[in-house]
């Protein structure tokens, strides 16, 4: 068996994964987690059929709505802070131009926030999604396929390319990137998004981590991994950064999740001690320690 990302036989199973989604178990399916000893990545095993979307992307996936008023106005408040500090990477490592590309908008929530300065483009394989950016923002040039299918026709360089939560999904991270330096240009920069595979809840936690979401996300990278893989595509990190305000609670649900009971007083003390203490942790580790964080964000730029 070789590693699904650079072939070499030097890999060896982690652990099982259940079909989970944050804190939604959708099927009884379980899948194998790898690690590749040479590429420092970490996989899951399963086969990108026909099939595997239809299976595995249920309509409702990415739907995360919660009928509590203050559920509702904390997830509301995350949202907004969320696409201010996207905005701010964005203003802050982009070149002089303004043809802005988002691989994966989803509905286009991130694109319709930028100023009417920017030329706005967006990838998105979801039917539905593509339907409702067409209808509610004109301004969007919306493509529905992967960048790297063959029918895939974009002319266009782009000065920034984004993706946040998007890597983890891509089933050949080689042809992706072989694409996306294409779309690039020169003096353009790609800022994106990836669960940390060497997160201090990925190391403790192992099947319960919340960002495992076996088998939707196929790779789980680090600094290491993605440095090699970035170089071999002319492509090099500028710097990388914790995200302290997106799913500010995944390492708390990780802990409950691997070290809770159902016991009432082991879940008050949860709910009074850990929950708090592992929300102050995560944003620590964010802001100083972005080796260890749960999410990082990467600006990439070509060699020179």
């Amino acid at each position: 068996m070789e590693c699904k990302l650079c072939s070499s036989k030097k890999i060896r199973p982690l652990f099982v994964a259940g079909d989970t989604h944050g804190r939604k178990e959708l099927s009884t399916s379980q899948f194998i987690i790898y690690e590749c000893s040479k590429c420092n990545v970490t996989y899951t095993d399963i086969d990108i059929n026909k099939y595997y979307y239809k299976q595995y992307y249920l309509k409702d996936y990415y739907i995360e709505e919660t009928k509590n008023p203050f559920l509702k106005a904390v997830s509301n408040l995350i949202f907004r802070l969320s696409l201010g500090r996207q905005l701010k990477l964005i203003k802050k490592f982009k070149p002089k131009g303004n043809k802005i590309l988002e691989i994966g908008c989803a509905k286009g929530d991130v694109l319709n926030t930028l100023p009417d300065i920017y030329e706005k483009y967006g990838v998105e394989i979801n039917k539905d999604a593509v339907r409702y950016i067409k209808e509610h923002y004109p301004d969007i040039k919306i493509y529905g396929r992967k960048i790297d299918d063959p029918r895939f026709k974009c002319t266009t360089k782009f000065d920034v390319i984004i993706m946040w939560q998007v890597l983890e999904h891509i089933d050949d991270p080689h042809s992706f990137f072989k694409s996306i330096i294409k779309l690039l240009a020169d003096d353009g920069v790609i800022i994106f998004e990836v669960p940390n595979r060497d997160s201090l809840g990925f190391n403790f936690t192992k099947s319960c981590w919340f960002h495992l979401d076996a088998p939707r996300h196929l790779f789980f990278y680090n600094y290491r991994c993605l440095d090699k893989v970035l170089k071999k595509y002319g492509l090099k990190i500028n710097c990388y950064l914790g995200d302290p305000i997106d799913y500010f609670q995944d390492l708390s649900m990780s802990l409950f999740k691997k070290f809770g009971s159902d016991n009432f007083f082991s879940k008050l003390f949860s709910f009074i001690f850990v929950i708090p203490s592992a929300i102050l942790l995560r944003l620590l580790f964010s802001l100083f320690y972005p080796k260890i964080a749960e999410v990082n964000t990467y600006v990439v730029r070509r060699m020179k």
